[in-house]
């Protein structure tokens, strides 16, 4: 029990260091008053930045869903140039076929032609032949 006594009696403040601690007590208020006003502040101006995060925020889905409206119309348009080209990738084979079915004819005419002028030059020489026998025979 004495220990006790003795132990309060040295935690006891004395009047000095209660003023003191009193002060820091009221300097520790003052500092944690600073710092919730500036607190305060920061949250204040993060309130008004949040807004214009807010805003632009908006303004950036606005424009992801523009752009996304453009990306699908744009794939509209791939797919009906896609269409196009098909087909005319088709035309082109045909077409290439019908050349290659016209070079056929042509090279068929040709080799009649040439054959025509075999011809005609061995009925040309028969002509000649005769016009010498007949030359020769007056």
């Amino acid at each position: 029990r004495q220990m006790c006594i003795r132990d309060r009696a040295n935690l006891s403040v004395k009047g000095t260091d209660k003023e003191n601690l009193l002060e820091q007590i009221k300097s520790q208020n003052a500092n944690l008053n600073n710092i919730i006003k500036e607190k305060e502040e920061i949250i204040s101006q993060q309130s008004f930045t949040i807004d214009d995060l807010k805003n632009k925020l908006e303004d950036w889905q606005g424009k992801a869903n523009e752009l996304s409206r453009q990306n699908a119309e744009n794939k509209n348009k791939l797919k009906l140039y896609r269409g196009k080209m098909e087909s005319l990738e088709l035309k082109l084979v045909r077409a290439k076929q019908d050349v290659g079915e016209a070079m056929n004819v042509a090279n068929d005419f040709e080799v009649k032609n040439i054959a025509l002028r075999v011809q005609l030059e061995r009925l040309e020489r028969k002509q000649l032949e005769n016009e010498l026998i007949k030359a020769k025979k007056k």
